[in-house]
């Protein structure tokens, strides 16, 4: 009778032991790869530890943390690059020995004074040669421009023209960012209303602004509201732990689901230059009482899935189906 009754019990939580143990896929919309001249000397802002010495070891190690935690699928974009071609290298090596597909963001602007921003027929080439993917990510704040400003419209009628997704920095960036890289940079540029004039000339584009807006929480939720087609990405609020940041992914979450708006936020580790990044960003997501597990699906996955328009066939080869 015991024996009966052990194999009754094992039979009805079976399902539910797979299910805890069975990774769910991910997709993360915001990943950098770096040029071989990069430093790595940088600390984690939250363990004060230096893993990786040189861009071979980023790239392996973050490939390998993204295939242990079943992120099917990475947006990748080439970060502090001093040119173009150095850029697309970058990248290129992280498309030959990913496990995972990989999708290759345009970023912008390059540190090459001369190609600062390159010609919309260069542009036009690149992606209809299937060199890039998406458009990404822009940090035109970091020049002193909004993402608004009329000079870069011939970026989203080209992108909207070829259905490319656009990836717009959006928020802050780091502690002395003017005394340092970028003397133009401004937190101004980062308000997610400066998105509405791209948004209401270019109604097509498909794009998302990255980081959520960060410290913009309402101005972002707001934009999300008025404009249907814009979607977010999270990072880095889904892991760093530094004052300036802290709280404003929780802020920007409960205000999101209590705003129907959750279908439009998507994964995003922007690990830079800490692989380990990709893993603390997955774990905080996951550990969000709030958030149901379907809500941690979507955000984790099937949002982006909709936003990237993956086949019927990908994401059930992503579920393992």
């Amino acid at each position: 009778m015991k024996k009966l009754i052990l194999l009754i019990l094992i039979v009805l939580i079976w399902p539910d032991l797979i299910a805890q143990n069975e990774k769910l896929p991910i997709i993360d919309m915001h990943l950098h790869s770096y040029p071989s001249s990069a430093k790595f000397n940088n600390p984690n802002p939250n363990t004060g530890n230096i893993l990786v010495n040189n861009a071979d070891d980023h790239r392996k190690n973050c490939l390998k943390i993204l295939v242990e935690n079943n992120v099917v699928l990475g947006a990748v974009s080439s970060a502090g690059v001093p040119n173009e071609e150095k850029a697309y290298q970058s990248l290129a090596k992280w498309k030959k020995e990913g496990e995972i597909r990989i999708l290759k963001g345009l970023w912008m602007p390059f540190g090459d004074s001369i190609f600062h921003y390159p010609p919309a027929d260069s542009v036009r080439k690149w992606f209809v040669s299937g060199r890039y993917d998406f458009l990404g990510e822009l940090g035109f704040q970091y020049d002193g421009y909004s993402p608004s400003d009329t000079i870069f419209f011939k970026y989203y009628a080209l992108a909207e023209e070829l259905d490319v997704p656009v990836g717009i920095h959006t928020g802050m960036s780091a502690t002395g960012t003017p005394y340092t890289c970028c003397p133009k940079f401004r937190l101004s540029y980062g308000n997610p209303y400066l998105l509405e004039d791209l948004l209401v000339k270019f109604p097509k584009l498909r794009v998302w602004a990255m980081h959520a807006g960060n410290q913009y929480c309402v101005e972002m939720i707001t934009v999300m509201h008025m404009y249907p087609q814009v979607y977010v990405d999270i990072s880095p609020l889904s892991w760093l732990e530094i004052p300036t940041v802290q709280g404003n992914l929780d802020k920007f979450l409960k205000s999101a689901k209590e705003k129907g708006l959750l279908k439009r936020v998507m994964f995003g580790s922007d690990q830079m230059k800490w692989p380990e990044a990709i893993e603390m960003a997955i774990n905080k997501i996951q550990s969000l009482e709030y958030l149901t597990d379907q809500e941690k699906a979507d955000i984790l996955y099937n949002n982006a899935a909709r936003f990237l328009r993956l086949s019927k066939e990908e994401i059930a080869k992503h579920y393992g189906k």
